[in-house]
């Protein structure tokens, strides 16, 4: 089987095994947002927003920044010590994703002049202002990643099986409960994110709480520079493709060059890039003719 046709059938196929014994399902979603559960994002945001208070304080004072989107490292930090809170968590958060601007590979002049402006827009459409940073970076995702992706897919992929999901940790009261902790009950001094929470579980099960936090890694790595290799190359890098005058192609053949010679991990870009060729060719172009 393909893997891109094994990927949106796991949680389906997790719930229409579930609903053979239940009916009712309980989920975790929440936990990470509401009480700091990824502490390397969470960690690495505030150190990268600590080491920048000052010279963003220094620009109170300075010439404001270019609104062009400058392309040395130096031009970089400069500009980005120049935001304002708010687009400042918005660019922290969305290192990573498509547009990472630590390694712009792939991109025009006109998509990085393009990043700041949509930093403004996320923060306008998301960003609180919290006297805790810790809070700012966690309700973003809340606002954001929660409620755009996570909980979207575990509804679809719930419903899909008829079996009802239901999420303790997004109870009002205890997200109110954890949106009044200080952020050293969330996050402890050696790093351990979700510490209140493990530290209250860890009382009925002492055995369960010292075990690392996993995700759920696909290698997505091995398979596009294996099997879905071809048709990375037949659909994403082709000329014909929908999105080839939002994207140059040359800067786009030297990226995927580089991520296959292993010198830049595009990972999810790539994969990213293929999920949109593949949904604008069987959704709008089969509402386009219908």
């Amino acid at each position: 089987m393909n893997p891109l046709e094994i990927l949106p059938h796991l949680q389906s196929w997790r719930s229409a095994s579930a609903s053979e014994d239940v009916t009712v399902l309980l989920g975790g979603e929440g936990a990470d947002e509401l009480f700091a559960g990824y502490e390397g994002s969470y960690q690495g945001g505030r150190e990268t927003l600590a080491r920048t208070a000052l010279y963003r304080k220094m620009m109170l004072w300075l010439v404001k920044p270019p609104e062009r989107y400058p392309h040395s490292k130096f031009n970089r930090f400069m500009y980005a010590a120049g935001m304002t809170p708010g687009p400042r968590i918005a660019s922290v958060l969305s290192n990573g994703f498509p547009g990472d601007l630590r390694t712009p590979r792939g991109l025009t002049t006109a998509q990085l002049n393009g990043i700041p402006e949509m930093c403004r827009r996320l923060a306008h459409d998301l960003y609180t202002s919290h006297p805790d940073v810790l809070m700012e970076l966690t309700s973003f995702d809340i606002e954001w990643h929660l409620a755009e992706s996570l909980l979207q897919k575990s509804d679809k992929m719930s419903m899909s099986a008829s079996v009802e999901l239901r999420c303790p940790f997004l109870d009002v009261e205890l997200a109110k409960f954890a949106a009044s902790l200080p952020s050293h009950l969330k996050i402890a001094q050696n790093g351990t994110g979700k510490y209140i929470l493990r530290k209250t579980m860890g009382r009925k099960f002492p055995n369960e709480m010292s075990r690392p936090k996993k995700g759920f890694p696909i290698p997505l790595n091995e398979w596009l520079k294996g099997s879905l290799r071809p048709m990375i190359e037949d659909l994403v890098l082709s000329e014909s493709a929908h999105n080839r005058q939002a994207l140059d192609t040359k800067l786009l053949r030297r990226a995927w060059d580089d991520f296959v010679a292993g010198n830049w991990g595009g990972t999810y870009i790539f994969y990213s890039l293929l999920l949109d060729v593949i949904w604008y060719s069987q959704v709008v172009q089969c509402e386009a003719s219908s």
